[in-house]
């Protein structure tokens, strides 16, 4: 794995990954040489080899955990936290149905780990299917995260459902009071939806935060 580490910071990929499969070979109850491989296919920008990446490196690690009851977890890899990886390169890759998959069984975690709601939210914004997007936020708990509700008003702008996103933003605004893009947003959706008096005010309180 040292050398595969070497060749992979002097970008000799098919070096470093020769030496990835012979340590796999040499030490078959390790995950090292497979977080390598995927390590390689990330920086090269190749998502389908990143997918395969971290599915070979999901199964060596979910045996390891299961049957090497002496081996440290500390060298192991979180199988949450791997398989929201695996959800986002499913996105990536076009997959979404595996994608919504893997984050349906992972709404329940999300409820406690704020790890998991925040690799779920990063899922989202990469996602340009809006309706995924909405279907993966309905999965995440409901909660007071200004990126999460940024997020869900960003998807119902672009399903113009304006009322709906200015209810999202005022929520926001009451989190982030002088957010003056979330102020901006929101005076653009009170246009949007008729709301001339709310807009007026708006953009006042924007020009007061500009002379100051």
């Amino acid at each position: 794995n040292t050398m595969a580490e070497a060749e992979l910071l002097l970008k000799k990929y098919d070096t470093a990954f020769a030496h990835c499969r012979q340590s796999a070979k040499l030490v078959p109850e390790q995950v090292g040489a497979y977080y390598i491989q995927y390590r390689i296919a990330l920086t090269r920008n190749e998502p389908d080899a990143e997918l395969n990446g971290l599915l070979e490196l999901e199964r060596h690690n979910t045996y390891l955990r299961s049957h090497s009851k002496n081996l440290s977890t500390d060298i192991l890899f979180d199988p949450e936290l791997l398989h929201t990886e695996i959800a986002g390169l499913y996105v990536k890759t076009g997959n979404m149905q595996k994608a919504l998959s893997r984050l349906t069984k992972l709404s329940e975690k999300a409820k406690e780990s704020t790890d998991i709601r925040q690799k779920m939210l990063e899922i989202v914004s990469k996602s340009a299917d809006f309706n995924f997007a909405q279907t993966v936020l309905r999965l995440i708990p409901a909660n007071e995260d200004p990126k999460y509700l940024d997020l869900l008003g960003i998807i119902y702008i672009k399903q113009m459902k304006f009322t709906e996103a200015a209810e999202v933003y005022e929520k926001l605004r009451r989190l982030i009071p002088e957010n003056q893009q979330v102020l901006r947003r929101l005076a653009g959706l009170y246009a949007k939806i008729g709301r001339e008096g709310d807009f007026t005010r708006l953009q006042n309180q924007l020009t007061d935060f500009s002379s100051n």
